[in-house]
């Protein structure tokens, strides 16, 4: 399946821009750090744990920026880099952690300026049903998993359909108390225009957990489980 390898992190693409006034500068050198914004989170996948970041000027949905040499991203005392089979200025850290377990996420600027974040995992992601390898076209596409007590926790499924190098992908939630299923009707697992043959699909399950930022710093800090399911949408 032609599917990036990574299933932690829906990576942010570098965009041109439109005008000198509408640029994001480059790096964060020069970047007083009330102008920035950091989306922080500690992720799971498969037993397997990493912290994630990107650091943006102003608006969130701005291109990521790359860390000037002086200012440093630390999780769990580990610094955080660039994955060269990344795109964009995503930095990365492996780390261990448990359900419920605290882990510090550090900024550290050149003037000596620090703020630290401290992300919480989830429950991890139980399946409670598993899908066939293969699923008619126009099927209802259900999901259920064992539910967690938790507050502030989102689950998220994702349903990615690829047809032709084209990714379509469709979002449910089920927030907090968790119900513990999600559905896909028919025109989300036959995608229109309508396709014949076989189409490769991917569905991941995301329970996050949100967490407060420290004072001084703006941003988003979350908690995140992933488990992923791949299989093919058929014609009969």
């Amino acid at each position: 399946m032609n599917y990036k390898k990574n299933l932690f992190s829906k990576f942010i693409l570098a965009i041109g821009c439109l005008s000198t006034m509408a640029c994001a500068k480059g790096t964060t050198k020069d970047v007083a750090t009330d102008d920035l914004f950091l989306k922080l989170e500690l992720q799971s996948n498969l037993n397997s744990e990493q912290c994630s970041a990107t650091v943006h000027q102003g608006d969130p949905s701005s291109s990521a920026l790359e860390l000037d040499e002086n200012d440093v991203l630390l999780c769990k005392g580990v610094k955080m880099t660039k994955n060269a089979n990344s795109t964009g200025n995503v930095y990365f850290a492996p780390t261990v952690a448990d359900p419920g377990e605290e882990i510090a996420i550090r900024f550290e600027r050149a003037e000596g300026e620090a703020h630290e974040a401290k992300a919480i995992l989830p429950d991890k992601l139980e399946l409670t049903s598993q899908l066939a390898a293969t699923v008619i076209k126009g099927s209802p596409l259900n999901v259920s998993w064992k539910t967690s007590d938790a507050e502030k926790v989102v689950v998220t499924a994702r349903l990615e359909i690829m047809h032709e190098g084209i990714l379509k992908p469709t979002e449910v939630e089920d927030p907090a108390p968790e119900i513990g299923t999600l559905s896909f009707i028919n025109g989300e697992t036959n995608p229109t225009p309508r396709h014949d043959g076989d189409l490769e699909a991917r569905l991941e399950l995301r329970r996050e957990l949100t967490g407060a930022m420290p004072a001084g710093l703006k941003g988003a800090l979350s908690g995140v489980q992933f488990s992923s399911q791949e299989f093919k949408l058929v014609d009969h």
